[in-house]
Order: C-alpha cells, then sequence, then structure tokens
C-alpha cells in the first residue's frame, strides 16, 4: 500500500476504534440511540480537528472518515436495518462540521508554517545577514520558493519541499541566483524552474 492509503485506512480504523469506544461507554450497540450522542460527535470533530493538524493533504477527508467509522461499528453489533437510510443521511450531515473542523486546523497549520519559515528567514545565514527579496508557494502548498538578498550584495535562491510528516524541508540551499531588478523578475525565475513544478 502507499503512503496515501496507509494514512487513509489509519484515520479509519482510529474512527472505527473511536465510535467502538463510544458504543461500549455508552452501553448501546448504536451510539445515535444514546442521550449523550451529541456529545461523542463533538468529540468526534475535536478529534478529527487533531487529525487534520498532525496530517495535511486533503485533510478534509479526516473529518469524513472519523465519522464515516460509526457504520462498521453499527454493522457488527445489530444491523443498520430499515433506518440504514436515515442513519447514513444523518452521519453525513456530521461529517460537513468534522470536515470543515480537520481542513481549518490543517490551514491553520500550514499558515503557521510558512509564517515559522518567514521568521527564521531573518536569521543569519552563511555567517550573513540576508532579506527575502520574495517568496513564492506552489500551487499544491508543497513547495516554497525564497529569493534571499545577502549583505554582501550575493543573491541565493532557496527551495523547501514538504515531507511525508508535513513538515518543510530545505532540498536546495545556497544556489545563487540573480540579482533581480524587481520580485516580479525574482518570480518569474523561481516559476521556471523545474524543481518548482515537481520535476527536480
Amino acid at each position: 500500500m502507499t503512503t496515501k492509503a496507509l494514512r487513509y485506512a489509519g484515520i479509519l480504523t482510529l474512527g472505527i476504534a473511536f465510535w467502538a469506544a463510544a458504543s461500549r461507554m455508552l452501553n448501546t450497540p448504536e451510539p445515535w440511540d444514546a442521550a449523550a450522542y451529541p456529545w461523542w460527535c463533538l468529540a468526534a470533530i475535536l478529534l478529527s480537528a487533531a487529525v487534520g493538524w498532525v496530517f495535511e493533504g486533503r485533510a478534509w477527508a479526516w473529518g469524513v472518515l472519523i465519522m464515516f467509522g460509526q457504520l462498521p461499528v453499527i454493522a457488527i453489533q445489530s444491523s443498520l436495518g430499515s433506518l440504514a437510510v436515515v442513519g447514513i443521511g444523518m452521519i453525513v450531515l456530521l461529517s460537513v462540521p468534522a470536515s470543515l473542523a480537520s481542513w481549518a486546523v490543517s490551514a491553520v497549520r500550514k499558515t503557521w508554517r510558512e509564517q515559522l519559515l518567514r521568521r527564521q528567514s531573518q536569521r543569519s545565514l552563511f555567517g550573513q545577514e540576508f532579506r527575502t527579496v520574495f517568496t513564492l508557494c506552489s500551487e499544491d502548498g508543497n513547495r516554497i520558493a525564497e529569493v534571499r538578498e545577502f549583505s554582501n550584495g550575493e543573491t541565493y535562491l532557496l527551495e523547501s519541499e514538504r515531507s511525508d510528516s508535513g513538515l518543510l524541508e530545505e532540498r536546495h540551499a545556497g544556489q545563487m541566483v540573480g540579482p533581480f531588478k524587481s520580485p516580479t523578475h525574482a518570480e518569474r525565475f523561481i516559476v521556471s524552474t523545474p524543481w518548482f513544478h515537481g520535476r527536480g
């Protein structure tokens, strides 16, 4: 299995385990029959948000997988019966806030990581101070390129790529480029590099 498939399977398994625990603690084969079910739904939404913080990618899917973890639990312990359509419809509705939670938290984490990278750009590199001339993020959000101008007048392109864990790691540091007349020229150069389009 690929890393993505394993991640999907793992999060679905987490959802099944969560709702199995809910069923056991609520002492009912169908969690939605219990009075405390709304509180467990809230906990599932919070769990979706936590998973969204850990894993990026298609973060909206994590909330859906966790909410749909109810179905295997109910199918094994009882049966969906004649109310299957109603139950599935309810889970679909509950998946919306869970999906939004996982997506929103993932987006916040991505923004936080990018801001952290920008703050780190204020540090000294190669023993010299520098300023960031231009920063560009690829469409898939997995690559960030920065053009930095150092105190000695040299300009370098630093490229960072998101690893499987979701962290940005420098792949190519110290490639001398430029100097560029303007940020627009820097942007054109970055966009023209094969690396930025995932081919480098």
